[in-house]
């Protein structure tokens, strides 16, 4: 294997260190956007019970909006309800671009990783086969083994490059749909909270204790 690592020439080095970060930025996200992490379940449920009950406290809108994207939504629309439904969906519109901006956080380093790592495979390509022309020239015929050098490394080096943009491809592409189902289920966990408020038709505004006991978390 270092053999090979050893013949693909200088340009090995580079796409070496993409694939430890597209491993990393992968692994990562992977982890980050987790469906429980994203969206607790029965948080929404638990929220609208707690408005229902007038049980909501400072303490616990203070608590769902640090521990997940969906509780930081929830959050908003419960902090800024008295100010209308328009008002309202504003503020709740810009916290959620917010967690999607996080949400999407690295998702452009590895798409540029996979982007530039069959580049870099095809320079070198190009480097390999210039070796290759440069010991012909030199008198490689009566040394197979100086054309083969060349050779190799152009091989060994796209090889690697596609060895590291492809399953980069696959993970920006994957990791992008799973960043829009999760906002479409945002979206839906969010709407009931909403409904809940102003869909009776008559406004059911979420009252908001600041003791610290009126409601479990």
């Amino acid at each position: 294997m270092f053999e090979l690592l050893y013949a693909g020439g200088i340009l090995i080095i580079p796409l070496l260190v993409l694939s430890v970060l597209m491993v990393g930025i992968i692994g990562e996200r992977i982890i980050r956007l987790r469906t429980a992490k994203v969206l607790p379940a029965g948080l929404t449920v638990k929220t609208i019970l707690h408005m229902q009950g007038n049980t909501l406290t400072s303490k616990y809108v203070a608590a769902i909006a640090s521990e997940s994207p969906l509780g930081a939504v929830l959050a908003a629309a419960l902090l800024h309800a008295k100010g209308g439904l328009n008002y309202m969906t504003m503020q709740v519109e810009q916290v959620a671009a917010a967690q999607l901006q996080q949400m999407e956080r690295h998702l452009s380093l590895l798409g540029t990783i996979a982007y530039i790592a069959p580049l870099l495979g095809l320079l070198g390509t190009v480097l390999g086969i210039i070796k290759s022309f440069m010991a012909v020239s030199a008198g490689a015929a009566a040394d197979p083994g100086l054309l083969a050098q060349g050779i190799s490394e152009a091989l060994i080096t796209t090889a690697a490059g596609m060895f590291v943009a492809i399953p980069a491809t696959i993970g920006v592409r994957a990791l992008n749909r799973h960043i829009a189902n999760l906002t479409a289920a945002l979206e839906a966990e969010c709407s009931k909270v909403v409904q809940a408020m102003f869909g009776s038709g008559e406004d059911k505004l979420p009252k908001i204790n600041q003791s610290a006991n009126s409601a479990p978390l």
